[in-house]
């Protein structure tokens, strides 16, 4: 078989080595970039993780601490009242709805509160004492999602809007202790929105 001179040329032999050596060159360089970016991005993540671990819980979730005076029954009374007059799904604008009451006795409330645009479900709970004339109260909301982690307040903002929407945070005696170690994004909470 005889080669025609147009189908094999020297020069298209050495430009197509050439290419190849580009083509190695460009692969060892592009993934050598790859490489660099990866590392970058699993610092940044790992960073930024790390922060989040450190200043909130590992879960979306809220502990809240409150004291009243007097007897826990109107306490009670006033946040299963709440739970009931927000279960509609009439939102206005904010999350003060769907919230639905799991079980209520005269020591323990627990509920669950769907949010009005994904309908995710976050469950919460009051447990409620009384010492000395003062009723003690811990409440504890956490998202139902296994994945979340952060939640613009939103764990917060179940617990302290029954609370303020019963009027609780008027009553006598009435305090509130919580933090961003046990309360997800709490300092950056808006509860007008959430």
């Amino acid at each position: 078989m005889k080669l025609s001179s147009s189908s094999y040329s020297p020069l298209s032999s050495d430009r197509h080595r050439r290419h190849r050596c580009c083509n190695k060159r460009c692969r060892t360089l592009c993934g050598l970039s790859c490489f660099l970016f990866l590392v970058i991005f699993v610092i940044v993540v790992g960073s930024y993780m790390l922060y989040v671990f450190e200043t909130y819980p590992a879960h979306a979730s809220c502990d809240i601490k409150w004291t009243f005076n007097g007897s826990c029954i109107p306490v009670a009374n006033k946040i299963e009242h709440q739970i009931k007059t927000w279960s509609s799904s009439m939102c206005n604008g904010t999350q003060k709805c769907m919230y639905e009451l799991v079980f209520a006795n005269q020591s323990l409330i627990e509920g669950i509160h769907r949010t009005p645009k994904f309908h995710f479900i976050d469950s919460f709970a009051f447990n409620l004492a009384e010492q000395n004339n003062t009723c003690f109260a811990e409440g504890r909301s956490s998202s139902n999602l296994w994945f979340a982690v952060l939640d613009f307040g939103t764990n917060y903002c179940n617990l302290h809007n029954l609370i303020t929407g019963s009027a609780l945070d008027k009553a006598s005696g009435y305090s509130e202790t919580t933090s961003n170690a046990i309360c997800t994004q709490y300092s950056s909470h808006n509860c007008l929105v959430y």
